[in-house]
């Protein structure tokens, strides 16, 4: 199966999902979409949501996390370990064994050139969580990004999986809630690329720079 390793990192987020992706000092966030929430945080109160992870196939989700991002308007969201020594004992048990994705490097893309900025063939996770399929993704801004020509209907359930591109690399998050029953939605958008995620924790995740402390 293609991507099975990328798969692992995939997570339950509420009833939606998630990926987990590595920072540069070992420890793991998860990426997903903020409507995967039970709800937004709210200014001047605690960000912890109970009970809001879990294995993908799980029944239930039991693992706590804290929210370190979360933005209505693009429908993206960070979340990371708790404070509380034994939430930070089950997150991290829950997420360290297992490989982080890699994110594409984000690039600052103009529109002056057209519409179409940027298309190539992406991949989807699908509902069943037992195979990826193939799609073709448009980016129309650097942060607005398309999926058409779906191999296979997107579900509602879908949405907080990663959209691969062809070299198995993260290049955005899907929110599309997709066709459900019989429906037979194979496009939609926009889904949040990566520009969309806050400067300071891309350069968390900068490769470079772990590479750099290591030195």
């Amino acid at each position: 199966m293609r991507f099975m390793e990328a798969s692992l990192a995939v997570v339950r987020v509420g009833k939606g999902r998630g990926f987990i992706v590595g920072g540069n000092d070992d420890s793991r966030y998860i990426v997903t979409a903020a409507h995967c929430l039970p709800k937004l945080p709210e200014p001047n109160s605690s960000s912890l949501f109970p009970r809001l992870l879990g294995q993908l196939r799980a029944k239930r989700t039991t693992i706590w996390a804290d929210c370190l991002f979360a933005d209505p308007v693009s429908d993206m969201s960070v979340l990371c370990t708790p404070d509380d020594a034994t939430r930070w004992k089950e997150y991290s048990g829950f997420v360290n064994d297992i490989a982080p994705l890699k994110l594409r490097p984000v690039q600052r893309l103009e529109q002056s050139s057209g519409p179409i900025i940027a298309a190539e063939q992406g991949w989807l996770f699908a509902l069943d969580a037992e195979h990826w399929f193939k799609c073709r993704v448009e980016a129309v801004s650097a942060s607005g990004i398309w999926v058409a020509k779906a191999e296979e209907p997107i579900r509602g359930g879908m949405s907080g999986s990663p959209i691969l591109g062809d070299d198995g690399r993260v290049i955005a998050v899907c929110c599309t809630a997709g066709g459900s029953g019989d429906e037979d939605d194979r496009e939609g958008g926009p889904n949040p690329g990566l520009a969309t995620l806050p400067g300071w924790f891309l350069e968390e995740l900068n490769p470079r720079k772990r590479k750099g402390r290591q030195g």
